[in-house]
């Protein structure tokens, strides 16, 4: 984390006279943890078991959300079935497996990533590096550059 994220980080506290902080203790390395109780100007406190609590409960909302989602899955398998076949090469059904989501993201109208206002191109390579040094990173099973963020996020808004 940049110094100008604990900074900004900080100012928030201050700005709403914060003095204990929730954190996922089990999202967080030691290490990491240290440097936030050194740095920040609140009591860190471990919230793991209330945020997975209130995650693990649904809004009627948020499971109509879901099992919309859960239709596109299974109707984005059906489509893929039709297109893949025995003797293809990976790199073949995984082309056709592309098109067919394509097509169902076309048929069921979720937008283009460059259709939202808010989405810039000029906030990419700070997105990159932002995500290059997510604590996940180390744990993806390729190894990815602050490079390969940036050519996924560009790759993405110009499909």
């Amino acid at each position: 984390m940049k110094k100008g994220d604990i900074e900004r980080i900080n100012e928030v506290i201050g700005e709403h006279t914060i003095k204990k902080l929730g954190f996922e203790e089990s999202n967080m390395t030691y290490a990491m943890f240290l440097e936030f109780q050194h740095a920040l100007h609140a009591v860190l406190v471990p919230m793991q078991k209330k945020i997975d609590a209130f995650r693990a409960s649904k809004e009627p909302w948020e499971l109509e959300l879901m099992r919309k989602a859960q239709e596109i899955t299974d109707r984005a398998f059906t489509e893929v079935c039709t297109r893949i076949h025995t003797g293809m090469t990976e790199k073949e059904a995984a082309y056709r497996c592309v098109d067919a989501m394509k097509s169902i993201c076309t048929d069921v109208k979720i937008p283009k990533m460059r259709d939202f206002e808010v989405i810039n191109p000029a906030d990419f390579q700070a997105l990159a590096e932002a995500s290059f040094r997510n604590m996940s990173t180390p744990n993806n099973p390729r190894e990815l550059s602050v490079q390969d963020f940036f050519d996924l996020l560009t790759k993405a808004y110009n499909a």
